[in-house]
């Protein structure tokens, strides 16, 4: 049995969308249970067995072209298929917003997807504090021979702008991607470094998935590291055993 972590279902209705077809017609089915007999909703069933259905075909549509994430060749729109221990994080001023963060010190870029709280199936996700504001102070003079003024101006660093343009963003789709963050690998790696700091290694969980790649891969100016951003559509627990 597969373990579901996320599914984006925006996602998985931009490969197979419906037309012209109607939704099962709703009929009533008595179910007897160990503790009394019940009526559930055909329709119901019928949908979700339809939802498997496209999510098979999608997964397949898309293994044929993944790339993985450490190939050189990949770019922003392409799709990858990841396995790696991830942590699952959200930020709390930013509630919406679901990150998945792979360890320091794996093979490859670390993997930092991000998505919607709202595709979870049933995990919670670590609670932690995005980046800090940070104050600009500025000094000048006044007039001539006058006293010298300083300004201080308080606005989102580049990490927790970051946060905001994720959490206003539309998921990683088959359109054109839009123009990258501006200045991405600073943002992302002041991200990644304040969720370290409060994330604890133990609690990684080896994953599986594939997911669309944002922008392409960064350079973290301060550290040297090498990020990958991507958005996910299917993310799921590793078998046991699975490198």
């Amino acid at each position: 049995m597969r373990e579901v972590v996320y599914l984006s279902d925006r996602k998985l209705r931009q490969f197979l969308p419906i037309r012209g077809r109607r939704w099962p017609r709703a009929s009533r089915v008595n179910v007897t249970t160990p503790v009394g007999g019940a009526e559930v909703e055909r329709a119901a069933t019928d949908a979700e067995a339809e939802r498997l259905k496209r999510l098979g075909k999608v997964v397949a549509e898309i293994r044929s072209r993944a790339r993985t994430p450490g190939d050189p060749e990949v770019r922003a729109g392409h799709w990858v298929e990841f396995e790696a221990p991830l942590h699952q994080l959200t930020p709390r001023e930013f509630a919406g917003t679901l990150l998945f963060l792979s360890l320091a010190g794996t093979d490859g870029p670390r993997l930092l997807l991000h998505g919607s709280a709202a595709h979870l199936t049933n995990a919670i996700p670590q609670p932690v504090d995005g980046p800090a504001d940070e104050t600009v102070v500025t000094a000048h003079d006044g007039f001539s021979n006058g006293p010298m003024f300083i300004t201080r101006v308080v606005q989102a660093s580049p990490g927790r702008a970051l946060l905001s343009d994720l959490e206003g963003r539309p998921s990683a789709t088959d359109e054109e991607p839009e123009p990258g963050f501006s200045p991405l690998p600073e943002a992302v790696g002041e991200l990644v470094r304040t969720l370290d700091r409060q994330a604890y290694p133990e609690t990684a969980t080896r994953m599986r998935g594939f997911a669309r790649v944002s922008a392409d891969p960064l350079t973290d100016p301060d550290t040297g590291a090498t990020y990958l951003v991507a958005s996910p559509l299917l993310v799921e627990y590793a078998a046991e055993g699975s490198v």
